[in-house]
């Protein structure tokens, strides 16, 4: 498997897994350049709808937090100019990428095309016999310590230093 040298950390939080509809209420990101992080994007997103409170539960995002956020296609607009057409990092990837991709397309009418690479299928080559794969699962292995859990910007930190343990094998 190649890695690249250059590339973006993704990860977003969302009111459900449907993509056709649930919202996205935060989105996060970090630029990797030869293993340092040289850029940060994050956003909370004002879905226009209640926040289930399983969610709120999860991600300590709630309706109040995002009452002032910016709208949807405002956000996209800044992640598309911050993205780029890097490669995008993330656990559990296609989960993200099915809302971008979808709420971009939506909104802005533009195809989203970058190369994806999962850290899942980079830790299930690994010499390692993890419990499960999750991120957290994967954290606690390598004694990375989560601060926010289920919040996007600290899920990327997370995901960037669980990739960092995979590849020093």
């Amino acid at each position: 498997m190649k890695l690249p040298q250059e590339f973006i950390i993704i990860d977003i939080e969302t009111t459900g897994f449907n993509p056709q509809s649930d919202h996205i209420l935060e989105i996060a990101a970090i630029k990797i350049k030869d293993n340092q992080i040289t850029d940060v994007f994050c956003e909370l997103i004002n879905p226009n709808v209640l926040i289930p409170p399983f969610i709120t539960s999860l991600t300590g995002i709630c309706n109040n937090l995002v009452k002032n956020a910016k709208k949807l296609d405002e956000v996209l607009n800044n992640f598309l100019l911050f993205i780029s057409n890097q490669v995008l990092m993330g656990h559990n990837i296609r989960f993200d990428m099915s809302f971008l991709k979808l709420k971009i397309y939506n909104n802005l009418g533009i195809n989203i095309v970058n190369q994806t690479l999962d850290t899942i299928l980079i830790a299930k080559r690994s010499k390692h016999n993890f419990v499960n794969h999750k991120l957290q699962t994967l954290a606690k292995h390598f004694n990375i310590e989560q601060n926010k859990a289920h919040r996007a910007l600290d899920d990327c930190y997370t995901t960037y230093f669980v990739y960092k343990k995979l590849i020093e094998e």
